[in-house]
């Protein structure tokens, strides 16, 4: 489904799978019958049928360039434990310039927390949970590949 949302002169298009549209109040009727769409801050929020939670898209800040993409056995996991995990590093100067360990930043739309930030080379690593792994394209990435930044 696409839906497009009129900002100014600015036309913007969103492409939504049908598992979005499935998970998340989106036709055209129901946005505008029950008022599920907002304009916060130059993002556009949809409010999930199922939880509380918003899903959101900004505005892509930058391309990076992905470092690495590595199976772990040493990661320190959600509960604080270690264990085997996936990490992606990536390049990335602009989503940097503001980062912090356990800031959100948006690889090519999917909302991941930095776990390691190295100022120096402009790189950043997050934690690909399994969840996340199956349910997108990243574990697919390779050294080289672009992708969308967002903060």
């Amino acid at each position: 489904m696409m839906l497009s949302i009129k900002r100014g002169s600015a036309l913007f298009a969103l492409y939504l799978s049908a598992s979005s549209c499935s998970a998340f109040s989106v036709s055209p009727t129901i946005l505008s019958r029950n008022n599920n769409i907002n304009n916060n801050n130059n993002n556009v929020v949809v409010r999930s049928k199922k939880s509380r939670h918003n899903m959101f898209t900004g505005i892509v800040e930058e391309m990076g360039t992905v470092v690495s993409l590595e199976e772990r056995e040493d990661m320190i996991l959600w509960d604080g434990s270690k264990g085997k995990g996936t990490e992606l590093s990536v390049k990335g100067s602009v989503v940097m310039g503001e980062a912090y360990l356990g800031c959100s930043i948006c690889v090519s739309g999917v909302c991941l927390t930095a776990t390691e930030l190295d100022a120096d080379e402009n790189v950043f690593k997050v934690g690909l949970a399994p969840e996340t792994l199956r349910r997108t394209y990243l574990g697919e990435l390779k050294e080289g590949d672009v992708v969308n930044l967002e903060r």
